[in-house]
């Protein structure tokens, strides 16, 4: 039997369980795009809980065959959010006056196998997926 603990790789974290399986429970930043993988150290990853991707956490998400439950991702992955322009300080800005709102556009697209509970997820929700 394997032992509960926590994971942290490539700013995702995992939660891994005594079953053998492990759950995404964070992702720390952006980094626009991040891979699940299938395994973390032994354990399948077969979940992704509820709010492990933040809002603006990533542009591009990869989910493997091995996730079977996915209980939640943020409203901007959503096809009523792609369009939604998102305004930004400019990065530059040096001081008070230099600070000017820039235009961007928030676009987040979840990469899937065809057929995979990911794929139905995405279309249930309404979720911008491309097959992989």
């Amino acid at each position: 039997m394997a032992e509960e603990k926590t994971i942290v790789e490539d700013y995702i974290t995992y939660h891994c369980r005594p079953d053998g399986t492990a759950e995404v429970t964070h992702c720390s930043g952006w980094y626009g795009s991040n891979i699940i993988p299938e395994t973390i150290a032994g354990y399948r990853v077969t979940s992704i809980g509820s709010n492990a991707f933040p809002q603006g956490s990533c542009r591009s998400l990869f989910i493997p065959d091995s996730v079977t439950e996915i209980k939640s991702l943020p409203a901007s992955f959503t096809k009523k959010e792609w369009d939604r322009p998102r305004f930004d300080l400019r990065e530059n800005a040096m001081d008070i006056d230099e600070l000017v709102l820039v235009e961007r556009t928030y676009s987040v697209i979840i990469h899937v196998k065809p057929g995979s509970y990911a794929e139905r997820y995405c279309k249930e929700k309404r979720i911008r997926y491309k097959l992989k």
